[in-house]
């Protein structure tokens, strides 16, 4: 079975271009033989609940976004 990334996104980041990196990530990652679970934010909050509800299922979290997505991702992570 392939390791398993949790991937949360805040699609607006660098000015948009949290949407279009998210792919080239999961592909990255995929030549590795990870499956990735991408999960994008809508609101605040959201990247907190991902992390929390996905650590159980993943071996790697990883966050694309600012200081914002990044501390909920932490906040969610130590839950």
């Amino acid at each position: 079975m392939p390791d398993q990334l949790l991937l949360i996104v805040n699609p607006a980041a660098g000015m948009g271009r949290g949407e279009t990196i998210k792919d080239e990530i999961a592909r990255m990652y995929e030549r590795y033989h990870w499956h990735t679970d991408i999960c994008c934010t809508r609101g605040g909050g959201d990247a907190a609940r991902f992390a929390l509800e996905g650590t159980a299922d993943h071996d790697l979290v990883m966050c694309v976004g600012g200081d914002g997505t990044l501390s909920e991702t932490l906040g969610g992570l130590t839950r």
